[in-house]
């Protein structure tokens, strides 16, 4: 790998963040927002209650967690970020 490649890979390493998302689901009411938002990330359990996966983003698919974070009727989804 050469200098330019390496310097590339850094740069996007640092655009990469984990972040962890959870579902309350003692607040979720099965709207379904966040799987429609980013189903990469949310799924639904059988009575519709929503669960999210731990995986590193880009820029792209953090935007739309935040997105389906605000659009959550029940504001039951909780983002932390490293």
């Amino acid at each position: 790998m050469d200098i330019d490649n390496r310097e590339t890979v850094q740069v996007q390493e640092k655009l990469r963040r984990r972040i962890r998302v959870r579902v309350d689901h003692g607040k979720c009411i099965a709207s379904g927002r966040c799987v429609s938002t980013v189903p990469e990330v949310f799924s639904q359990n059988e009575e519709g209650l929503a669960s999210a996966a731990e995986v590193y983003l880009n820029q792209r698919y953090r935007d739309l967690v935040y997105a389906a974070a605000d659009a959550c009727p029940a504001s039951a989804i909780i983002i932390d970020e490293d």
